[in-house]
């Protein structure tokens, strides 16, 4: 019972550990693409003449602007014009960028102060409102949030994020604006043709960043998964085995307890805990064994580790639930085998153990 409890916490934890590991890969993969481009889609806009930040009604999307300014050490950041009512209709979020969620992100932005200071969110590793000259867009900013990084940040080091609303339409020229969006671009450019706009290029997410050096780490540990099931087919083999062996004693066993009046209920009930103490010891070393594994190499494996953001671990709750389900109906099954198995043992087989 020592090597097939060894065995299935090895299957179990090679499996947590492949999934895990390829899925951080595609989920960074997402990260990384998003803070680039911003959402799926941004669509350019080549000399809009719209005053406002609204978009057209029938689109899920959102109207950003930005602009490129050197800092201290020439370090490039960026600054970006938000919509905060419709930044989450077209631009990409995942609350586990930042320890505050983009809804009160949006909120604050939009509080005006008596003193007239414009709120302005820092993103990156580096004080930018620390660096940036009054002269500089911003005369009176004030920040109400910082994070690590926001989205369509792209390759600099730091952004400063702020609203539309608190820039006049004079001091936004010569910012380059896009459409964020989700929906299918084509559709999307139809739209703002038809509004009077003058698109440009469309970025997509999926190649704004080198898929292969992601799909090889996700592939790799892809094989790891198969080997993983194979282990664990091994592991039931050998669990099948062990019980088909010890048929003939547990019959003899079970034979003496039905003597002294034991019911079959209660047979079944020693076998399920048996059972379940050796599955429940195998998916809780194997899941955590997956997620050890997974906390260590998540950072190392990134292709990328200049390109923000940092890579963060893949949920193993769903591998939990399956191994957990799996484990529940493979102990029944086998409990309920073993016990019929043994009752139905002839008896010149009773003899002979």
């Amino acid at each position: 019972m020592v090597a097939l409890l060894g065995v299935a916490g090895l299957a179990i934890g090679v499996i947590a550990a492949g999934v895990g590991v390829a899925s951080t890969a595609r989920e960074s993969l997402e990260d990384k693409s998003w803070m680039r481009v911003g959402s799926d889609h941004a669509i350019s806009l080549v000399g809009t003449s719209s005053q406002t930040f609204d978009v057209p009604a029938e689109l899920h999307a959102t109207r950003i602007a930005f602009t490129q300014l050197y800092i201290e050490g020439n370090i490039g950041a960026r600054i970006l014009l938000v919509d905060p009512k419709t930044f989450a209709d077209g631009g990409r979020w995942r609350d586990r960028w930042a320890d505050t969620s983009l809804s009160d992100l949006m909120a604050a932005l939009e509080k005006p102060r008596p003193d007239g200071t414009i709120p302005v969110i820092v993103a990156g590793q580096y004080p930018l409102n620390e660096f940036i000259s009054p002269a500089d867009y911003f005369k009176n900013m004030r920040t109400v949030a910082t994070v690590p990084s926001f989205p369509a940040m792209g390759q600099f080091e730091g952004m400063l994020i702020t609203s539309w609303q608190w820039l006049a339409q004079s001091e936004r020229r010569g910012f380059v604006q896009q459409i964020l969006t989700t929906e299918n671009p084509e559709r999307a450019v139809q739209v703002l043709n038809a509004a009077g706009e003058t698109t440009g290029p469309v970025l997509e997410a999926k190649t704004a960043t080198e898929h292969l050096p992601f799909l090889v780490v996700a592939w790799i540990f892809a094989f790891f998964v198969v080997l993983g099931f194979a282990l664990a087919a091994v592991a039931v083999v050998t669990l099948l085995v062990s019980v088909e062996t010890r048929r003939r004693s547990t019959a003899v066993a079970h034979a003496l307890l039905a003597r002294m009046g034991l019911r079959s209920r209660a047979l079944l009930a020693t076998h399920l805990v048996e059972l379940a103490i050796l599955a429940g010891t195998a998916t809780a070393v194997g899941v955590g064994g997956g997620w050890f594994v997974l906390e260590m190499v998540t950072q190392r494996l990134d292709p990328y580790p200049a390109l923000a953001p940092v890579p963060q671990p893949a949920s193993l709750q769903g591998v939990g639930l399956m191994t957990s389900t799996v484990a529940i109906v493979g102990v029944v099954l086998v409990a309920g085998y073993a016990v019929r198995a043994a009752k139905r043992a002839k008896v010149r087989e009773l003899l002979r153990a």
